[in-house]
């Protein structure tokens, strides 16, 4: 998966380095182990494989990206189109650990039901 010319998804969270890449169907577990350690930086876009995940993958699957977060960090943000989580991210309101935890809360609902028919 390759979103730009730069190949910036592919060095960041490549197939080529077993640790990186999201093997499927993987267990929540991986999911989030291996977003934790992704390359995420804040307001950036170019080469952000996290948000490129969010854009190309949750947004089209699930039609939002939903990120909970407590009060006292904004409260929840429901990030129905890519301009609103483009704009949000840009902006500096979505923080990297919250885009990552949403990220990783829609790939395992994406996911999941492939768990029971491909087991182990």
């Amino acid at each position: 998966m390759n979103m730009d010319d730069s190949g910036s998804l592919e060095r960041k969270m490549s197939k080529s380095d077993p640790g990186s890449g999201i093997p499927i169907p993987s267990s929540r577990e991986l999911i989030e182990e291996r977003l934790q350690k992704a390359f995420c930086p804040a307001k950036e876009v170019a080469g952000n494989p996290v948000l490129e995940l969010a854009r190309y993958v949750v947004l089209p699957w699930e039609g939002r990206l939903k990120v909970p977060r407590p009060a006292r960090f904004g409260g929840d943000l429901d990030l129905p189109t890519e301009e609103a989580l483009l704009t949000t991210w840009q902006s500096g309101v979505l923080h990297p650990v919250d885009l990552k935890k949403a990220v990783t809360e829609a790939l395992d609902l994406i996911i999941s039901p492939l768990r029971s028919s491909h087991p182990g």
